[in-house]
């Protein structure tokens, strides 16, 4: 079967779905009226226009037998930009659903208490925006369905309010904590007297979704958007918040927005210039993509423009010009002759990087270019400042316009510190060194050391194919569990 432009649907393959515990389907779209049309032939039913009474949607009548359920046409809600949004809402328990094949129908199916109430979805990517409704997180969940859960959610940069009211929602719903929201952040506290404090933190958002929402379960990965970068880890502090009220350290659960983009919207930034307060404690454990191994530290990142100067001339008499392109040709090899220092810092091996990310130059086909722009990301071991990063880049440079646009500090692994070893020899495994930025960074600055620790491959993050190992969601949970409850036999 296909929808009113030719794309093939698949969520007509229901027959043997109980009617009665079907509640209802809409469906928001730039033009409502084209969209109901269409059901309504497909399914033999009558179109009820009800803009004739004063409202802006229509209905369906007669579409099923006993006509208990609903069908609503609706314009795309403000301040979407969707091009057309599909959601079902659904009663019943988890077997019924199971029963009557409705993971063939890729509906998503979550286990609560007594019942189910989940959305379910088209089959063609495109045809319905990329977040799968959701009205409240469930923390009975399992570690992986609630990632699922999260991660369904879409929270790209700057998107992230629903998802912030989502859990801020479930946090004040546990009266064994203290809640504070700033803007799209939250700050969930214990006050138990307990000698140690420990802050467990992750972001909400992700980076823009690439056809790779809702997210697929099978029997080894959960893939989509989020899932290793970083509503895994977002999951497993959730659920410690939830069901850890006593812990053996006094624990701070942060969640904040805007992490994947510029650093002056950061979410814990903002928290840590307005509120440092909230962050104080003897150890931070950001909850980031490390396989649920930790990784500890992190390296440094700063980003430059590097403009090449040139001569304007028509392409037609090019020898009276200067091609700023081609002049950029030498600093590109330059960059790809590079040897990356490897320092080791505390024990650790790091491993630096210095790449041209993008590249512009030229104003029209027919004109000798008369600059070009490179910029530069430099990612630098912890043992080094934001000044001598920046100082090595401009020396790199020399001779060659170089405007910082972006940086930050990296932040070293701190193994010294008994904190850090103590929490690694409760959860074991490897101690690695992290290569990439985190907010490890924000805390080593306020002098908290801290590691990244969380699940997921990092090397799958910001791809289009993203997933993260169901057992390294179930691994990482446990082990948390145990390092906070205590009970680390």
């Amino acid at each position: 079967m296909r929808d009113v432009e030719g794309n093939e649907l698949c969520v007509f393959e229901r027959p043997e779905l109980p009617a009665w515990r079907v509640h209802g389907m809409g469906i928001d779209a730039v033009d409502p009226a084209s969209i109901a049309r269409w059901w309504a032939e497909a399914l033999d039913a009558d179109l009820v226009d009800q803009t004739a009474h004063g409202d802006d949607w229509w209905t369906l009548e007669h579409a099923t037998p006993d006509d208990t359920f609903t069908w609503d046409f609706a314009p795309v809600p403000e301040p979407k930009t969707v091009k057309n949004r599909l959601h079902w809402d659904l009663y019943g328990t988890t077997e019924e659903f199971l029963d009557r094949g409705a993971t063939r129908l890729q509906w998503s199916v979550a286990r609560g208490r007594d019942a189910v109430r989940r959305t379910a979805r088209s089959c063609r990517p495109g045809w319905h925006d990329d977040a799968v409704s959701t009205d409240a997180l469930d923390l009975s969940l399992d570690v992986v369905s609630l990632t699922e859960q999260v991660c369904n959610v879409e929270s790209v940069s700057r998107n992230e309010q629903h998802l912030a009211d989502l859990v801020h929602d479930v946090l004040v719903a546990q009266p064994h904590l203290h809640v504070e929201r700033l803007g799209n952040a939250m700050v969930a506290r214990t006050d138990l007297g307990r000698d140690e404090r420990v802050v467990v933190a992750g972001h909400l958002d992700t980076v823009p979704v690439a056809d790779n929402l809702p997210v697929r379960r099978d029997a080894e990965f959960l893939h989509g958007v989020g899932t290793s970068d970083m509503k895994g880890g977002v999951a497993v502090a959730l659920l410690m918040a939830a069901h850890v009220p006593e812990p053996v350290r006094d624990v701070t659960y942060v969640f904040y927005d805007c992490e994947e983009i510029e650093a002056e919207a950061n979410g814990l930034r903002r928290i840590a210039e307005q509120r440092p307060d909230l962050l104080a404690c003897d150890f931070a454990i950001l909850m980031e993509s490390s396989d649920a191994e930790i990784e500890a530290g992190c390296q440094g990142t700063l980003r430059v423009e590097v403009t090449v100067p040139g001569v304007a001339a028509h392409s037609a008499r090019s020898w009276r010009g200067e091609n700023a392109v081609h002049r950029a040709g030498e600093l590109l090899q330059r960059l790809a002759d590079f040897e990356p220092r490897r320092p080791v810092v505390d024990g650790l091996e790091y491993h630096e990087g210095l790449n041209a990310v993008l590249i512009s130059g030229g104003t029209a086909t027919n004109v000798v270019p008369p600059s070009c722009t490179l910029t530069v990301n430099y990612r630098f071991a912890p043992d080094l400042s934001e000044a001598e990063a920046l100082a090595f880049v401009q020396d790199f440079f020399a001779g060659y316009d170089v405007r910082l646009t972006d940086t930050s500090p990296g932040a070293r692994p701190g193994l010294g510190q008994p904190a850090v070893r103590a929490f690694a020899d409760a959860v074991g495994g490897t101690v690695r060194p992290k290569y990439g930025w985190t907010d490890v960074a924000r805390f080593s600055a306020l002098g908290i050391p801290a590691v990244n620790y969380g699940p997921g491959d990092a090397s799958f993050a910001h791809r289009a194919d993203e997933r993260v190992p169901i057992a390294s969601l179930e691994r990482c949970e446990r082990a948390m569990r145990a390092w906070l409850t205590g009970d680390e036999t």
